[in-house]
């Protein structure tokens, strides 16, 4: 891997920040239904599309500005086996550490309900491609973004992989604030940290989207039975 200057590490990182603003506040959502104000349906996926543009631009940005691929880290062959295994592996860690931190919350602090997450479930529930296409946006998009670009460029300006696994994980947490509680951003926080450590120490993206697409499925799925008609 060539070196790269500070300036346009730096740069990145910015650009990095300034579309998550965007995104994370639902400016392009608003933006859409104002031009399409009937077609929901067609508005939504529009906005989810805009998490590829984004990995678009970061990855324009990387090969040219950078001189570098999107993604700086080679990913380390492993059998499908071990993959598999490294798979359940997270999902069993995460789910017993979500869990504990939403108990700790629950019994240390008293937080309303999410008002958004009612409303996507009563979207989604009639339409599973749009289901099916949000976790697929989310794994694919928010590991590139935020493991294969985010992580290894703060790693590449700090020197120091354990600051940027935990910023980076701050950030993926804190884009998720619009879902209106502390569990809906402390959660992502913590998976993002376990993910970002996996991708540090296991070098493998594929391992970390796979993972992040059926976390999100599984959450979807659960989020429809939660608040059924």
């Amino acid at each position: 891997m060539a070196a790269i200057g500070k300036t346009p590490i730096l740069g990145g990182i910015l650009l990095t920040l300034l579309i998550m603003l965007v995104l994370s506040t639902g400016i392009d959502m608003v933006a859409v239904r104002s031009l399409i104000p009937k077609h929901f349906e067609v508005a939504y996926f529009i906005e989810r599309t805009f998490y590829w543009v984004s990995v678009a631009v970061l990855w324009l940005y990387a090969t040219k500005k950078e001189g570098q691929s999107l993604l700086i880290w080679k990913d380390n062959r492993y059998s499908i086996g071990t993959l598999l295994s490294h798979i359940v592996a997270l999902f069993f860690i995460m789910v017993i550490c979500v869990d504990l931190v939403n108990l700790f919350i629950s019994w240390t602090m008293h937080e309303g309900s999410s008002k958004l997450l009612p409303k996507i479930a009563d979207f989604l529930r009639n339409n599973m491609f749009l289901l099916f296409f949000t976790a697929l946006t989310a794994g694919v998009t928010e590991e590139l973004i935020f493991r294969g670009y985010l992580q290894t460029r703060l790693t590449l300006l700090l020197k120091n992989p354990y600051w940027a696994i935990f910023i980076s994980s701050l950030i993926f947490g804190l884009v998720h604030f619009r879902y209106g509680t502390v569990k809906n951003m402390v959660g992502p926080f913590i998976i993002g940290l376990g993910l970002a450590i996996y991708y540090w120490r296991y070098r493998n993206i594929k391992v970390t989207i796979i993972f992040h697409f059926l976390w999100d499925f599984a959450g979807l799925l659960f989020l429809l039975s939660r608040y059924p008609h």
